[in-house]
């Protein structure tokens, strides 16, 4: 049991699958800010208390494919919008680190490292990338992960 004084009144904390649980018992007594945090470990192994199980997250490269299939189909009749997002699911693709990684696993350090690899790649007639076509890669990652 891990009760806690904060103030006047015991607060409980502890760990349940990995996510930490804490709420005040608004109780000063600390006998019955123990069973109030019995029940609430309680009612969590039952599923009462509305926290529901995550589904699994999916690495980038297979849910590609799903927002690959949702642009094909909202934009149907606009091929050429069809393209753009397939081209810039092409480029982000071929960044080994994002290809493998789950989605919640994305964050600023490993976009401004595909910025950094984007900006000194070459184009096929030798000339670098400019800026605005990295930005709308991103803006397609940005979209993916809403």
């Amino acid at each position: 049991m891990s009760i806690f004084k904060r103030g006047r009144t015991y607060w409980f904390n502890f760990i349940f699958h990995g996510e930490r649980v804490q709420q005040s018992t608004r109780q000063r007594n600390p006998n019955v800010a123990r069973q109030i945090e019995s029940a609430y470990r309680t009612k969590l192994a039952k599923g009462e208390v509305g926290i529901t199980e995550r589904k699994p997250v999916p690495t980038f490269s297979v849910f590609e494919k799903r927002f690959r299939e949702e642009m094909r189909a909202r934009h149907a009749a606009k091929p050429k919008t069809v393209v753009y997002y397939e081209n810039s699911l092409n480029r982000l693709l071929e960044f080994e680190p994002l290809r493998d990684l789950r989605l919640d696993r994305v964050d600023e350090d490993l976009i401004a490292s595909y910025v950094m690899k984007r900006k000194i790649a070459k184009k096929r007639n030798g000339k670098t990338i400019v800026v605005a076509t990295v930005n709308r890669e991103l803006e397609v990652l940005r979209r993916m992960l809403r």
